[in-house]
């Protein structure tokens, strides 16, 4: 079950992240990035709840980190240098190496 939440709260964290930089651009996007914050401070309750804390918020972090370069390239049209995409990569190996129980 700590899978579904370290999901859910890297998703939120980084639709959080996109929606604040759309609130710049249109207000409209306020309503929509606290709802995404709310579920986001629920899914860190929930999350927590299943183990030590380290791991899995770096986990959670982690993820959110590479969804928010992905999103931002796919929605929001930014460019990913080779610099930027190595960076992506080497957060994706130190995420699989951790273990989110220990």
């Amino acid at each position: 079950m700590s899978f579904l939440y370290i999901g859910l709260s890297s998703i939120s964290a980084a639709l959080g992240v996109i929606t604040v930089k759309l609130i710049h651009d249109d207000p409209i996007w306020l309503i929509p990035t606290i709802l995404i914050y709310a579920i986001l401070i629920y899914t860190y309750y929930m999350l927590f709840s299943y183990g030590n804390l380290g791991p899995l918020y770096t986990i959670s972090k982690g993820l959110s980190v590479v969804l928010v370069a992905i999103l931002s390239w796919l929605l929001l049209g930014q460019r990913l240098s080779l610099r930027n995409i190595i960076s992506v990569i080497i957060i994706i190996i130190g995420i699989a190496l951790m273990d989110g129980y220990s």
